[in-house]
């Protein structure tokens, strides 16, 4: 269902001081907005500014065109003003169809991500309250779509119900919903073989009046799905690898599909769509190898050439396996501690980074307040190791191997 809240970079309430910028999501018809708010019309009698952009509006209460409690001939509004932090700003004198937070005779808020607006002729809303929809049932209108790279592909052929009503209709090529439901809150199933929803929760929808009506977007994922075991090559099981499921066309790798291996080798890689996959370890796709997966680049059933690979095929919804993976030695990394200091003290909040030399990656971060970092390395892999001051303004860089694990002592006395 659309959400009637405003999304801001930073939580934004009645009484915060420190944001930034307002994004709203568009709130849904008056079907969908009204019967979740207190929903009058009013004219502005007072605006009174409040602290930190904040203020209250009394108005004269005209019309009621949605409320749980009856409202009095005047009610007062707390909003923000400032439009770039979710405010909205009220003319005395004119005439609003204020959609409101709360019930009445409590506090009541609006604010920009609402359909609150100034009362034109022949308003919509005022329209929609004065002849509500003649049904029993409340409506449910909605749609899933599957992600696909940038992309929103509709799903078709996917059975949508809501188990307690008794109800259940398939999407259409739009992947499109309708469903017709007694008014309260419903939980949507999903019934695919082929797909499952990224969510683990159902979607819950609220229709709270028969008048009233739903549009949730419900994103879907593939339902297919690999397993199988990591082993050693003495046949022991191999925990803690990241094991990866890779197209066998690279034009359809968007996704990030792997999956740990568990305590006794196993793993079981999930949302994968149709098609040919390789099972591999540390696959140049996703950056190769690294301290914290040291695995050299490996291909099911345990070759490091991707031309000897095996080739798994997957159905709609199928799973496949069990896939024997073996595991080649792990690489040998270090642990390089490195402590910064001036004058012989620690220093605090220096950046320090960490660059293989040749490599696609880097680690980096700040000391903490012993002036000390720390970081994992491949045994012999030479980096340029850069430490700067938190104002960058002392630097030292070298460039070394560490066959060990190492304490670094790296002093930032500078001359000048």
């Amino acid at each position: 269902m659309r959400a009637l809240a405003c999304l801001a970079v930073m939580a934004v309430t009645l009484g915060s001081s420190d944001v930034e910028a307002c994004s709203c999501q568009a709130p849904g018809p008056p079907c969908e907005s009204m019967f979740t708010s207190t929903v009058f019309v009013g004219k502005v009698k007072t605006t009174t500014p409040a602290a930190r952009g904040a203020a209250t509006t009394t108005f004269e209460v005209l019309e009621t065109l949605h409320s749980k409690a009856a409202l009095g001939p005047t009610v007062e509004v707390r909003h923000r003003t400032d439009g770039n932090v979710c405010g909205i700003a009220f003319t005395p004198g004119r005439s609003y169809v204020v959609y409101a937070g709360g019930t009445a005779p409590g506090a009541l808020s609006a604010g920009a991500c609402t359909r609150t607006h100034e009362l034109k002729k022949n308003d919509q809303d005022v329209a929609f309250a004065h002849a509500l929809p003649k049904r029993s049932q409340a409506l449910i209108e909605g749609r899933l779509f599957r992600a696909d790279g940038h992309e929103d592909a509709p799903v078709e052929g996917v059975e949508v119900g809501v188990v307690d009503a008794g109800v259940s209709v398939k999407t259409n090529a739009t992947g499109a919903f309708r469903l017709l439901v007694p008014p309260g809150t419903w939980p949507l199933e999903l019934r695919s073989e082929g797909v499952t929803a990224w969510q683990r929760e159902p979607s819950v929808v609220s229709v709270p009046h028969a008048a009233a009506c739903a549009s949730p977007s419900i994103a879907v994922q593939w339902n297919g799905r690999l397993f199988g075991r990591v082993t050693s090559a003495d046949a022991k099981p191999v925990a803690g690898v990241e094991v990866h499921a890779l197209s066998r066309r690279p034009g359809d790798r968007h996704w990030r599909l792997s999956e740990y291996s568990a305590a006794d080798g196993t793993f079981e890689i999930r949302g994968a769509a149709p098609g040919e996959y390789l099972i591999a370890l540390s696959p140049e796709d996703f950056g190769g190898p690294s301290p914290q997966n040291p695995w050299p680049t490996t291909w099911a059933p345990g070759v490091g050439n991707v031309k000897q690979a095996k080739t798994f095929t997957l159905s709609r919804g199928g799973r496949v396996g069990p896939i024997a993976l073996v595991a080649p030695t792990r690489l040998e990394t270090v642990t390089v501690h490195v402590a910064v200091k001036r004058a012989g003290k620690p220093v605090t909040s220096a950046v320090v980074s960490l660059v293989p030399v040749g490599a696609n990656r880097s680690t980096g971060g700040l000391t903490d307040d012993q002036g000390t970092w720390t970081a994992v390395e491949f045994a012999g892999q030479r980096v340029k190791l850069r430490v700067c001051s938190e104002q960058q303004t002392d630097c030292v860089e070298q460039e070394r191997a560490f066959d060990a694990d190492v304490t670094l002592e790296v002093p930032l006395d500078q001359p000048r």
